[in-house]
């Protein structure tokens, strides 16, 4: 079971979760939130393109949520690295 606690972050609540991965759940835990981020990148160009346009304060939150979503998606490749799962890159 995660663990998990809030905590209050320059006005916004925030959240800390802690799991166990192994190797599979990591990667596909990160390809399923690379893949919402990009879905909120074509639901704003999909609606900039309607009759039923986004206000930039509604573009910008989906923007800021992709943006969660993507840095949670490189934590997650930081700890593979960490653990040898994957290769970082980078110059060799």
């Amino acid at each position: 079971m995660p663990n998990s606690s809030r905590e209050t972050k320059m006005g916004e609540e925030t959240h800390k979760i802690e799991i166990e991965l192994d190797q599979d759940l990591a990667d596909e835990l990160k390809n399923v939130l690379l893949h919402a981020a990009s879905n909120y990148g074509i639901m704003i160009q999909s609606r900039q393109k309607s009759k039923n346009k986004l206000t930039p304060q509604q573009v910008g939150e989906l923007r800021q949520r992709a943006q969660v979503l993507r840095t949670v998606a490189d934590r997650i490749e930081e700890i593979e690295i960490a653990r040898g799962w994957i290769d970082g890159g980078g110059d060799e």
